[in-house]
């Protein structure tokens, strides 16, 4: 979680407040506890309170974290886990099976306080759960278990590209790619496939800690409600690296904007309306640079312009922030310019600098048909031409021996039999599902299906009642209503609102949305957001991202949370509509595309009206090349104005017209 005055590159798994222990608060263990000023005052819970919290973590909050005990454990194979296509420019390739499984997000603790056991966040009221750990002054995080191969891979691909940016430095004649240095390449893509929740994002940011202070790890999303904006993972990416570069590197912030200005001239304002932060890193932009080295203007049309200028600036970034690793989540949902800007990049063989992209994709969403599939077979067969290395992952579900590893960690009991038969329902009810299996444990112990005995300081359970008590389901997002429906109304009104918001969503934008509808969708007294706000935090829904944005903690619950409740059909119209009127002008600018797909959902009234803010989100997705989605924006917009448009809207009719041809 970024707040306020931490590093804005900062990764979210870094924070206490997006660990696994449900409520936020931090795992840790008993040997870090140390006594507080408040260990006099009494204890607000009895012995007799057990102490099992379950759940997911990160991201993509779907892996498991031990404990320590003594040695780190080392996890099983996993079921359907493969680790193919791992490729270099040179043509040679390694194929070879997976062993081992991530695990993150279980913990099993006791607090001690004037001699008593406390229980975990989850068996408290929300208002207690971060107040209780108050006295705990260090934590720490266990990390994976179980996915060495996997991470083990990612750290090579890293080494490899780093130590051939070292022998390229040392050797002026050769460069990767050339015939003397095929063998070297400073550019690496990983992509890293499988399932939703199976922990793939969480295995991509381990090399985060891996680089330690050494070179940037920017990291960017798509969103699933907002597939035709242009370049938003990358934007999101670059534009965490601005601010990196503002806040922990001030002295590299005048060479590179010398080198942007003298290379790009007045071009910078591409860049600069699409990576908001970049204009941070640069001062009188709109007064006149020195020329351009390269004649900007002779390209062949705008794509060219923008295409050269994020190449400009990702070797500046890459000299300046080396090595630099961008981070990509979630590129089933990417856009088509956000496609063929990363193959650019990559095969930009005038930027000397390494360079990383890391990518992570649902697989089930990735077909023939789809832009990502066929972008990735085009990678594929350029990687050799081009100098670059392509590593590709499958990342498998959890088998029962993973599952039971788990139970015999965080739920010790005396028949290990009785572990076994626990993961082998775990296993039946939740398919392997990483994520799935960890919110069906969560559920476990908060109907009480799970005992702790305070006397032999073991776990026990009815095999036969959670039997009876649970049903198997393939769809998360069953198992993840459930525990929303037992939340108040307007709470669970509350997280649909801000599900249709996308996966990140400001302050302004949920305030707006729940002011206009949100005596609509409550009875009785309706809470204000700021409150609201707190209580999906506390349920461990949402992360705070900066100092006034949220995000969903995984993809799995922001769909959860779009069908928790019934809805009319004009709902996202509404809500598009909403922010359109309430927005301040910058933020809706800032909101523009957002909004406007929430608008075209809908069978609108003021039919002119959103034809003209169709023709904004066009002209702004075509000002940054992303031709594909201004003609989609233009084409709406004349849809929009009916048959007549020529006789009672010809001048907006003829602009939508222009960017429609134009791209």
């Amino acid at each position: 979680m970024e707040t306020a005055g931490d590093s804005p590159i900062q990764d979210p798994m870094d924070s206490p407040m997006d660990n696994p222990i449900i409520g936020g608060a931090p795992p840790f263990e008993l040997n870090e506890l140390k006594p507080s000023d408040d260990d006099d005052e009494p204890s607000e819970f009895g012995d007799d309170d057990a102490l099992l919290s379950v759940a997911p973590d990160g991201s993509d909050r779907d892996l498991i974290s031990l404990p320590h005990e003594g040695k780190s454990s080392q996890g099983k194979s996993s079921q359907g886990g493969t680790l193919a296509n791992t490729s270099n420019p040179s043509g040679g390739s390694d194929s070879h099976s997976v062993s081992g499984t991530v695990l993150t997000g279980i913990k099993t603790a006791e607090v001690r306080k004037n001699k008593k056991i406390v229980p975990l966040a989850s068996q408290r009221k929300p208002s207690l759960m971060r107040k209780s750990f108050e006295h705990v002054s260090n934590f720490s995080l266990d990390g994976l278990v179980g996915r060495d191969s996997e991470v083990s891979q990612i750290k090579s691909c890293f080494e490899r590209m780093v130590d051939a940016n070292a022998s390229v430095s040392s050797n002026s004649n050769g460069r990767p790619g050339s015939s003397s240095n095929l063998h070297l390449t400073n550019k690496e893509v990983v992509l890293i496939s499988g399932p939703g929740g199976m922990g793939k994002s969480r295995i991509a940011r381990t090399l985060k800690d891996d680089m330690g202070e050494t070179g940037i790890f920017a990291e960017g999303k798509f969103d699933m409600n907002s597939t035709d904006e242009p370049y938003s993972a990358i934007a999101g990416a670059y534009s965490k690296t601005c601010q990196h570069v503002k806040i922990e590197m001030p002295d590299a912030i005048s060479s590179i904007r010398e080198t942007l200005e003298r290379l790009l001239g007045d071009e910078i304002h591409l860049l600069v309306q699409l990576i908001a932060d970049l204009n941070s890193l640069l001062t009188d932009q709109n007064e006149s640079t020195q020329p351009s080295n390269v004649d900007i203007a002779g390209l062949d049309n705008g794509l060219d312009r923008m295409r050269y200028a994020f190449r400009v600036l990702t070797r500046v970034l890459t000299k300046e922030c080396s090595p630099m690793v961008v981070f990509l989540d979630d590129l089933q949902w990417a856009d088509l310019s956000s496609l063929q800007m990363l193959e650019f990049l990559l095969t930009d063989s005038g930027n000397p600098n390494p360079l990383m992209i890391l990518g992570c994709y649902r697989s089930e969403e990735v077909d023939e048909n789809s832009l990502l599939y066929n972008k990735i077979v085009a990678m594929r067969e350029k990687r050799e031409k081009h100098g670059f290395s392509m590593t590709e992952m499958e990342i498998g579900p959890f088998g029962a021996h993973n599952i039971e590893e788990v139970i015999t960690k965080t739920t010790p009991c005396d028949s290990q039999d009785e572990c076994q038969k626990l993961a082998e329902l775990c296993l039946k009810r939740t398919l392997g599902n990483v994520f799935f299996v960890l919110e069906f444990l969560r559920m476990l112990q908060l109907e009480e299906l799970v005992h702790y005995d305070l006397s032999t300081r073991k776990w026990s359970w009815d095999l036969a009642k959670i039997e009876e008590a649970t049903m198997s389901t393939a769809n998360v997002a069953m198992l993840l209503q459930e525990r929303m429906r037992k939340l108040p109304q307007q709470v669970q009104s509350f997280l649909q609102c801000a599900a249709y918001l996308g996966s990140t969503f400001s302050v302004a934008s949920i305030t707006a949305v729940w002011n206009t509808y949100g005596r609509r969708l409550t009875e009785g007294k309706m809470e204000r957001s700021p409150k609201l706000l707190e209580t999906i935090l506390e349920n461990d829904f949402v992360d705070k991202y900066g100092e006034r944005h949220y995000r969903w903690v995984h993809d799995k619950i922001q769909e959860a949370a779009l069908d928790v409740r019934p809805l009319r059909e004009s709902f996202q119209l509404d809500i598009g509509t909403s922010l359109y009127y309430s927005l301040e002008p910058m933020q809706l600018e800032e909101d523009l595309f957002t909004v406007v797909d929430l608008i075209n959902t809908g069978n609108v009234q003021k039919r002119s009206e959103y034809a003209e803010v169709n023709l904004r989100a066009a002209e702004k997705a075509a000002a940054v090349s992303a031709y594909d989605a201004a003609s989609k924006y233009a084409s709406h917009g004349i849809e929009l104005l009916g048959k007549n448009r020529w006789v009672e809207s010809r001048s907006l009719t003829v602009k939508l017209y222009t960017v429609s041809a134009e791209t």
